[in-house]
């Protein structure tokens, strides 16, 4: 079908290049398409961008939703135990899925303010109402320290979750199985951190 011909080439120009160095054209030509296919399925390059955005959180939705109902676990009770369940979830969807996950990666790390604050409000999916309850119910009970602005604490870890895979993707660490247990440490590095600091 043309139209996912169109998308998989777009998927791929978009995983390894900025949104600004993608054109209309170079997708037209490597999806061995028209002008006249293209914009009978979108009307701009930006249509397409936020088409593949949207088909990756349905499929991350879907991927949590299947795992869930196979995968019963004991409901958490901090944020902390929650992150921890997360993650083999988080890890699997990036490795079953890994051009969704470099999209993701070169799309929060665009030069294009517009397009970048567009993909940041879509892709606050962690950002949810259980999330933020999660968050001051442990404050409440002292799990989280009560000494910062809860405003604070639920921006900050909210806005860090869906980000550790660039910081990881950074450091020269492919997003492939191999990798797997590296990159599971890393993030039980992470949730460490954001648990116990770095005092003694």
């Amino acid at each position: 079908m043309r139209k996912d011909d169109i998308v998989q080439v777009a998927l791929e120009a978009f995983c390894h290049n900025d949104y600004d160095h993608v054109s209309i054209n170079m997708i037209i030509k490597e999806s061995k398409t028209s002008k006249g296919v293209f914009y009978h399925y979108f009307k701009n390059k930006e249509q397409l961008y936020f088409y593949i955005v949207d088909l990756i959180l349905d499929e991350k939705i879907k991927f949590f939703n299947d795992r869930e109902k196979l995968q019963k676990q004991p409901k958490a009770d901090s944020i902390f135990s929650l992150l921890r369940q997360q993650i083999d979830k988080s890890l699997d969807f990036s490795l079953a899925y890994p051009k969704f996950a470099l999209f993701c990666i070169q799309a929060r790390k665009g030069t294009n303010e517009s397009i970048k604050k567009k993909v940041y409000k879509k892709m606050e999916y962690t950002t949810n109402e259980y999330y933020v309850n999660l968050i001051k119910n442990n404050i409440e009970k002292g799990i989280i320290r009560k000494d910062f602005p809860e405003e604070f604490v639920v921006s900050i870890v909210t806005y860090m979750l869906p980000i550790f895979l660039d910081y990881v993707h950074s450091q020269g660490i492919e997003i492939c199985s191999k990798n797997n247990h590296i990159i599971k440490e890393y993030y039980l590095h992470y949730i460490d951190f954001m648990e116990n600091g770095l005092s003694n």
